[in-house]
């Protein structure tokens, strides 16, 4: 049992990410999701959020990454060449315990699909320090060469990233009303300040045509969500 909650309840989803000059989708963001008993379904990255206990959070986020990782490999053996892009809450690996946990999950994996991860580091505290980080990246350093980082919100200084050798960063318009031209405003900010750190554009949870168009304006290297593709189960 994880933080009360059975792990049969949770489980790795797969959102379709359209990649910068690709016609064919390849790459999948893995979306974490909760059951809960009354039938209702939770996604996205808030099912690992932290919530005060670092090792609680390594459980889930680790079990997510077992159930992506599973997928993977089975995809890989029947002879799709695939792609993810994986969540890690910047807590999980805080500490012995939860970096065991995670890394754990990222020894199942096969050492030959470990190039075909991107990771994307969310959840961080509101001031991002390079301790931060260096805490972060150290143990998933050995595994894995790409990451991207969801900023906090209100951040708009991207170099601290950049000093990482972070490939990008993404923004989770989900809970925005895309049709609004404040949305728009918001992902000029965020083009501005990414670009200015030479940093790829990552764009999850698009719904909206003009979303999208502009994304691709801002030649965004990944654009996700129900205008691009349905969450599958399996890949």
């Amino acid at each position: 049992m994880i933080a009360n909650i059975k792990e049969t309840t949770l489980s790795a989803l797969f959102q379709p990410v359209l990649l910068h000059g690709q016609s064919t989708i390849n790459t999948f963001r893995v979306v974490p999701a909760l059951n809960a008993i009354d039938g209702s379904v939770r996604y996205g990255n808030d099912v690992i959020a932290y919530s005060g206990d670092p090792v609680k959070t390594a459980k889930i986020n680790s079990f997510i990454l077992d159930s992506a990782f599973s997928e993977l490999a089975l995809a890989n053996e029947a002879g799709k060449n695939l792609r993810l892009i994986i969540p890690i809450n910047s807590y999980s690996v805080v500490g012995s315990e939860g970096a065991t946990l995670i890394v754990t999950a990222i020894k199942k994996l096969p050492k030959e699909l470990r190039k075909n991860i991107i990771v994307e580091l969310f959840d961080f505290p509101k001031h991002v320090t390079m301790n931060v980080l260096e805490d972060d990246i150290v143990p998933l350093f050995p595994f894995f060469e790409n990451y991207t980082a969801c900023p906090p919100d209100g951040m708009d200084d991207f170099t601290i990233f950049a000093n990482c050798n972070f490939l990008g960063v993404s923004m989770d318009l989900t809970a925005l009303d895309q049709s609004t031209e404040l949305t728009g405003k918001k992902i000029m900010k965020f083009w501005a300040s990414a670009t200015k750190r030479r940093l790829k554009l990552f764009f999850q949870g698009v719904t909206d045509e003009g979303v999208k168009q502009t994304a691709e304006r801002y030649e965004a290297m990944g654009i996700d969500g129900p205008i691009i593709g349905e969450m599958v189960d399996t890949l």
